[in-house]
């Protein structure tokens, strides 16, 4: 992607730019319902629904778990998991995980009405397998998510001083990830962001949205509801979509990893809602990073990359 100064352009330009910048912004926050309703009626999606490999979430501290016990994990899954697949898993090679213990309790409301929930009332131990401990036939290759290639080092760059220059937050790239799928995470010091880790295998351009993504946690979520993610989380969501405005307003295409990102972690129709219900928050911090990144830094796309969306495999 090509860029220029802020510095050097008119002001005419800059008019321009910060008018171009809100069209985008309505036109992006469009496209990602669009996207989502694309992935449902897609051959990606029912391939993802059959082969769930990637998108096979668990909480930070079952990943944890998983790395402690095995960390040349790649691709974890029950023992369900696998037997969909015609996967065996191998006696003796599970790895532990804590698995909620759901119950129905009575709940109060606002009202003081009693009724009954499922609320999570403590943990066992459940076990996951990692392919390398399994035997069958073999997984099919180029199905799910794809991590985003490319070089994009000064949008990268820019994210990076952005998170220090606006909120004190450090972005530091790790290992310690040792082949799990984990791109980044967000670290807090009370109830302030201070870090953001970012998978060092990863490429630029994909170092980017996923800083862009850990910075929307950062700045729109508590530590406690960041720690609290589960498959069918708003502020999941929120973060992706967040990622997918910025790197859409510079030229970047993630349609085809955030499309289908979004629709796993929302459960599908649910997202297209849940986008709805949340756009205001999401145009506004995408705003927010977009225009520092212009006005402060200065890096401007000099180039408008509208490619169709690709959803099928």
């Amino acid at each position: 992607m090509a860029y220029k100064h802020w510095k050097d352009m008119t002001e005419e330009e800059r008019t321009a730019c910060k008018t171009k910048r809100e069209e985008k912004l309505k036109a992006t926050t469009e496209l990602l319902t669009k996207g989502i309703e694309g992935v449902m009626e897609s051959d990606a999606w029912q391939t993802f629904l059959v082969f769930s490999s990637k998108f096979y979430r668990y909480s930070f501290r079952n990943l944890m778990l998983i790395w402690m016990q095995k960390p040349s994990a790649t691709l974890v899954g029950s023992f369900k998991f696998w037997m969909k697949l015609k996967r065996m898993p191998r006696k003796g090679t599970g790895l532990e995980i804590l698995v909620p213990i759901i119950k129905k309790v009575d709940v109060q409301d606002a009202d003081g009405n009693t009724y009954q929930a499922d609320r999570c009332v403590g943990f066992k131990i459940g076990h996951v397998f990692d392919v390398s401990d399994t035997d069958g036939e073999p997984l099919k290759e180029n199905t799910g998510i794809s991590l985003l290639k490319g070089n994009d080092i000064e949008l990268y760059g820019a994210l990076c001083e952005y998170a220090k220059e606006k909120f004190n937050i450090i972005v530091q790239e790790t290992g310690r990830w040792a082949g799990l799928i984990i791109n980044g995470s967000c670290h807090y010091n009370d109830q302030v962001a201070d870090m953001i880790e970012i998978n060092n295998e990863n490429e630029p351009t994909m170092k980017a949205k996923t800083t862009a993504h850990e910075l929307a946690h950062a700045t729109l979520h508590t530590p406690a509801v960041y720690h609290a993610h589960n498959d069918k989380s708003l502020e999941e969501l929120e973060a992706e979509s967040v990622a997918f405005v910025v790197m859409h307003n510079f030229g970047i295409n993630s349609g085809e990893y955030s499309f289908l990102y979004l629709a796993s972690w929302a459960g599908g129709d649910d997202g297209v809602k849940q986008i709805e219900q949340s756009g205001k928050k999401i145009q506004e911090t995408a705003r927010d990073i977009i225009t520092w990144i212009e006005e402060k830094y200065g890096l401007v796309a000099t180039e408008d990359e509208e490619t169709e969306e690709q959803t099928d495999d």
